[in-house]
């Protein structure tokens, strides 16, 4: 069983997270928060803001200071039902979804609006208790693009929205719908043309407010050869005529509003495109002249705030989980987790082992990005360290499950299921093609999974590793430089996932998740053993039980190994063939003790019974040999270690040396009576009668050269089965017959 982790919640870093007694800087929330909309209640702000395709969608946060914020609720659980926002049917609604949100409050009522190019239309989201709810849903047909809410002093309602020509259209009194024959037009054309005549983007992402009997509307604009600009126009009507400037160009900080405070200050809330992490909120300072806002110290967004931290009172908008806690919000999970795209209900619990969060596989998917129940939380700058604890137990032939960095070039580590072997992975994928970087033998069912991203200076890269035991930590694959892509229009997430390629059914258990945990200690991980060449029998992969000592001349050995006990070594071989694997072993015993080698699928490729009549002492060294078939590349190489004594020998070292020799004790079984092998010169085949199995086979010269190998299957006994050759095969040939790892048949065939 993992063990549960005791852990503080982590905060949301507030640019130079601090101490009492410190002011905030700039931005104040190193983290995706886009989009946002800003409304006042007495001494609480609320803050909505833009999450995309993920599920639960429009974030609702509160602060009472407005740079420590909290995450309180959501507009809407899902936001509809179809292929593309269930991830159905090939279908994916990345860099869509619902985009940018307004919150208004009117006597006693909360009104959110978004929009959707996923389903054509705007929606407003309408509740008393923002907080906990209930909200009522209306759709408004056509859809307004960044459209924001006025709530106007005289009880009418409206729409402003537009992309460089600005419109108005009215509401009804309930604001749940389009008012018939109500107002409908434009208020200002080409709100763009203020910045200049040439854009890359003109005006859109319209807040409008009403101060002191003037209406002010702020969009944002990017002209060409500048960053992304703040304009704001005002009238005394609202249908104008509206008279226009530039508010801020600095930065590129850009798209929001105008809030003030309780004290009578004012500010406005804007964000940055910040490369990977995405686009971060930041405060500008706002003074008044002649009834314009003046944004800035002197033009320019400040890094320093007049405004005090708060530390002790926030939950943030990230946070460590250990599944303990079920909300009454959220379907039971904690509100700074979001789903990406709807989830299904089935594929997912924390119920069915407590403590844990249980994903499982209900579909087969091919990728990442293709899978249903990917539960992902911020990243957050400017470094985030975002951890699991998993247990793999339950996966089935072809699931992948793990933590992911989620973009469209995302990258992930992960435990990967083929057949009954395990093994731990880094994937990257480059313009969403993934590509497996690397790959190591997982020989247990828990284990712990970790990526860290480094934003700082917008460095923008990420690195993955692994821990067999939550402390001592590998690297695993190659960084992932992120880029931020607008095929997903979002910062890079953590992700928890699970998808299954070939069997549905499979689970995996998450134990907890941890956001930044650091600094911690990395190990890269050893480089493979060369074959042929010699390895040093400390120098294993991983092990169990055995321990090292120094023998007489100083030299270190593995001892202490009992029955039971292993050790796993990296090798790479250079080239497919028989090796005869050499040890340097003593032992001061007389029992039947041996060493077993195993290959990474865990099949016995062959056995060394350690002869007591050649050593009489724990460093009285002798050197025995058994021979064996590798196939070329990288692999695992296993020894498991039997005995009937408490101790059973020390080894040195292990050399594999390539052979011209093949085994010549074979394991007999009861099956081998049902081989047979015969070369068929008419048809150029070597013809094979096999029992029921999965077989692997080899055909050497007779210096023991490898001239080809293969697998073969036979669904039912004596199933004949053929190998063709050809002009390269001709000669005296050896063909040796393997299943589970065991020699079971090697016939010479001559071959003409």
């Amino acid at each position: 069983m993992l063990k549960k982790v005791k852990y503080f919640i982590i905060i949301v870093l507030m640019a130079a997270l601090s101490c009492f007694g410190q002011n905030a800087k700039n931005p104040i929330i190193w983290s995706d928060v886009p989009d946002a909309s800003m409304v006042r209640v007495g001494d609480t702000y609320y803050m909505t803001s833009t999450t995309m395709h993920l599920s639960p969608g429009v974030p609702i946060m509160k602060s009472k200071n407005l740079v420590n914020w909290e995450l309180v609720n959501y507009a809407y659980d899902r936001l509809a039902e179809s292929a593309n926002i269930n991830l159905n049917n090939g279908q994916d609604a990345y860099g869509k979804g619902s985009w940018a949100s307004s919150i208004k409050y009117k006597d006693g009522t909360f009104y959110i609006l978004t929009f959707s190019y996923t389903t054509g239309r705007s929606h407003i989201y309408i509740t008393k208790d923002i907080e906990n709810g209930p909200y009522s849903a209306h759709v408004l047909s056509p859809l307004a693009h960044d459209a924001d809410l006025l709530m106007d002093d005289d009880g009418r309602n409206y729409l402003i929205f537009g992309h460089d020509n600005i419109e108005i259209k009215e509401l009804n009194a309930e604001a749940t719908d389009y008012k018939p024959g109500g107002l409908n037009q434009v208020i200002i054309n080409k709100a763009s043309s203020v910045a200049g005549s040439n854009f890359i983007l003109t005006a859109e992402g319209t807040q409008v407010f009403k101060i002191n009997g003037y209406y002010y509307v702020m969009n944002i604009c990017w002209p060409q050869n500048n960053g992304r600009t703040v304009t704001i126009h005002r009238s005394r009507n609202l249908t104008g005529p509206y008279e226009g400037r530039v508010a801020l160009s600095d930065q590129g900080v850009a798209q929001g509003g105008l809030i003030s405070t309780p004290e009578g200050k004012w500010y406005a809330y804007l964000f940055k495109d910040n490369g990977a992490v995405g686009r971060i909120p930041y405060l500008v300072p706002i003074t008044w002249e002649n009834d314009w806002p003046v944004f800035g110290i002197d033009g320019k967004v400040p890094t320093n705030l007049d405004i005090p931290l708060n530390g002790t009172d926030l939950k943030g908008i990230i946070a460590s989980d250990d599944f303990n806690v079920i909300n009454h919000k959220n379907n039971g999970l904690k509100l700074e987790w979001q789903w990406n795209h709807n989830p299904v209900a089935d594929g997912w619990s924390l119920t069915a082992r407590p403590g844990y969060l249980r994903l499982i596989n209900q579909r087969l998917d091919q990728n990442f990005l293709a899978t249903q129940n990917t539960l992902t939380q911020r990243s957050i700058g400017p470094e985030s360290v975002g951890s699991i604890a998993i247990d793999v137990s339950n996966m089935k032939d072809g699931d992948v499950a793990g933590l992911g960095a989620l973009q469209f070039e995302y990258g992930y580590v992960a435990v990967k299921m083929t057949g009954n072997t395990k093994s731990i992975v880094m994937v990257h994928a480059k313009n969403s093609e993934p590509t497996e970087i690397a790959s190591v033998p997982l020989e247990q069912n828990e284990v712990h999974l970790r990526i860290r991203m480094d934003f700082v200076n917008q460095k923008d890269e990420a690195n993955f590793y692994y821990s067999l035991d939550g402390n001592s930590w590998q690297s695993i694959g190659n960084t992932l430089r992120m880029t931020y892509k607008l095929e997903h229009f979002m910062g890079y997430r953590f992700a928890l996932f699970n998808y299954a390629t070939k069997n549905t059914g499979g689970y995996v258990d998450f134990d907890h998740y941890i956001i930044n945990d650091y600094p911690f200690d990395v190990v890269e991980p050893p480089k493979p053993h060369a074959v042929p060449g010699k390895i040093e029998a400390e120098a294993y992969f991983a092990m169990e039980g055995v321990q090292t000592e120094a023998d007489a001349d100083g030299n270190i050995n593995m001892g202490w190994i009992n029955s039971g006990d292993w050790a796993h070594y990296q090798i790479e071989v250079a080239e497919a063939s028989h090796y005869q694997v050499v040890f340097k072993v003593a032992s001061n015993v007389d029992g039947d003790n041996s060493i077993v080698l195993k290959n990474g699928a865990n099949e016995q490729i062959g056995s060394l019974k350690v002869d007591n009549s050649q050593t009489a002492g724990w460093h009285d060294w002798y050197l025995d040999s058994t021979i064996v078939f590798l196939e070329a590349g990288s692999q695992l190489l296993k020894l498991e270690f039997v005995g009937s004594d408490d101790y059973l020998f020390n080894i040195d070292w292990l050399e594999l040396r390539k052979t011209q020799q093949v085994p010549t004790n074979l394991e007999k079984s009861k099956i081998t009576r049902s081989f047979a092998a015969v070369y068929d010169r008419h048809s150029s085949e070597i013809k094979l009668q096999l029992p029921a199995g999965m077989f692997k086979y080899s055909i050497c010269d007779v210096q023991g050269k490898l001239i080809s190998s293969g697998t073969i299957e036979a669904s039912h006994n004596k199933q004949r089965k053929s190998i063709k050759v050809n002009e390269n095969y001709h000669g005296l040939r050896f063909l040796s017959v393997y299943n589970a790892g065991k020699l079971l048949y090697n016939v010479k065939i001559p071959i003409k």
